[in-house]
């Protein structure tokens, strides 16, 4: 399934955004970049995409997920 430029370029503005808050010190304190969450279809099945820290600024965990929605 290819993702069409438009799509890659959210998934990649939101990992941009968790690595500049991880970044600035504010990941865990102030997560207002999380509401960044999108949704898309591909192939006629809807996706969510999101992208948390995980951890603790000694040793932070960039997870992205993308969750199929059931039919």
């Amino acid at each position: 399934m290819p993702l069409t430029g438009q799509v890659k370029n959210q998934i990649t503005a939101q990992i941009d955004a968790v690595f500049d808050a991880i970044d600035a010190g504010t990941a865990f304190e102030n997560p207002d970049w999380i509401h960044q969450a999108f949704r898309f279809t591909a192939n006629g099945r809807v996706y969510d995409v999101t992208v948390l820290p995980e951890g603790s600024y000694a040793n932070a965990v960039v997870v992205v997920r993308i969750q199929r929605n059931p039919l």
